[in-house]
């Protein structure tokens, strides 16, 4: 589901490609999936420069429902994997903002570790959701 307000839209782009460069290199891997992700939200590829070159000409806002948190983070873990690495930068980025999501670090050091164990194959569709369980109850 696409939000419907603008700013969570970039916002998502924003931290995307903030990710993206924790590693000092932006693969080309993780540009195409970038790239994805940004025509999924509704936009052209030209507002991934928008937001590349002035980082906040738009309110940085995340979303207040969790489903849509959780979109959120999921564009980003599938990121992770996309160089063939996931790096420790990489899982202290999701760390931090986890923290803005109101998700745990223990939840999103699990959610990583699937990531790590599936580099270079299709993550189950079970295995993350195994995660999401072990915290819902």
């Amino acid at each position: 589901m696409i939000p419907k307000d603008i700013d969570i839209r970039k916002t998502t782009i924003l931290l995307l490609y903030q990710q993206a460069k924790e590693d000092d290199f932006v693969h080309p891997f993780e540009m195409k999936y970038i790239f994805k992700v940004v025509n999924e939200l509704g936009f052209d590829n030209e507002v991934l420069k928008e937001v590349n070159q002035n980082p906040l000409p738009f309110e940085f806002k995340l979303p207040e429902e969790e489903h849509s948190r959780m979109q959120i983070l999921y564009h980003l873990l599938f990121l992770t994997k996309f160089d063939q690495e996931v790096s420790d930068r990489e899982v202290n980025f999701l760390k931090g903002l986890g923290l803005r999501l109101g998700l745990r670090d223990d939840f999103i050091q699990d959610m990583t570790d699937v990531m790590k164990q599936h580099i270079g194959q299709i993550v189950p569709p079970g295995a993350l959701l195994n995660v999401i369980r072990k915290y819902l109850n």
